[in-house]
């Protein structure tokens, strides 16, 4: 429930064809009112949290644009009230990376412990995406990120599993010299070892531990937070001690 249409990540839609190929039995939830409501994965995923999360943000940039517009340059008060609400954004979008970061940060550090299981990489592909930025002047700027998106099969638990994370926290993309780096590492048939994570054995990665690249959406987060209360505990106040005219 929730599930997004599509992503970005070819692996992603391979593994979901690996792990659900057609005419392979499945346990389907379903609720008892409504048979024809029902799931193969039961219960609350991240996919779920991107519409209400994004409406939450939404509703408190129109009621801050609101506030702002019907606020003139003489009611202080309703200016500090959608500054507040600014910095509310801020907020929380720095809480969600931060409880993201952290969690892969957790998942990463207790990895090292996990079982190991040899498994075999079986989808090896790169990719690139080009976008482009525009600065004061009107010039026009290129840029491509690389990437490299691979897909892992193990036995664990006495059955065949799919995983398609290197480790956690891992970005998305970067230069053509790190893509390479790694297709070469694991290329298509290259035998590997699986950590995989004890009670929810479709939880896997292949570089155990907490690697460099964990850092950057808890460290984000961390900022954006910081901003926030930064607005929060000095602006605003500043703004409401504003005398009125």
């Amino acid at each position: 429930f929730g599930q997004t249409g599509g992503s970005g990540d070819s692996s992603e839609a391979e593994l979901l064809h690996l792990r659900y190929p057609e005419g392979a039995p499945v346990r389907i939830s379903f609720d008892p009112a409504d048979p024809s409501r029902a799931a193969v994965r039961p219960g609350v995923h991240a996919d779920a949290l991107w519409l209400p999360g994004a409406g939450l943000v939404l509703t408190l940039m129109g009621v801050m644009f609101l506030i702002m517009y019907f606020s003139s340059q003489y009611h202080a008060s309703g200016m500090a009230l959608g500054v507040a609400l600014f910095a509310s954004i801020f907020g929380l979008g720095g809480a969600a990376m931060l409880a993201a970061g952290g969690h892969n940060l957790w998942l990463g550090s207790s990895s090292r412990s996990w079982p190991v299981a040899a498994g075999e990489i079986v989808y090896s592909a790169g990719e690139s995406s080009e976008s482009v930025s525009t600065d004061d002047e009107g010039n026009r700027t290129r840029s491509t990120t690389y990437s490299t998106r691979i897909v892992y099969k193990y036995d664990a638990a006495g059955a065949t599993r799919y995983g398609n994370l290197r480790h956690f926290g891992q970005i998305s993309g970067s230069s053509q010299e790190w893509a390479g780096q790694i297709a070469a590492l694991y290329p298509k048939g290259q035998p590997v070892r699986v950590a995989c994570r004890p009670g929810d054995e479709d939880t896997s990665v292949l570089e155990a531990g907490i690697r460099p690249d964990a850092w950057w959406i808890p460290g984000i987060g961390l900022a954006c937070l910081l901003f926030a209360l930064a607005v929060g505990l000095i602006v605003v106040p500043a703004m409401n001690d504003t005398p009125q005219l």
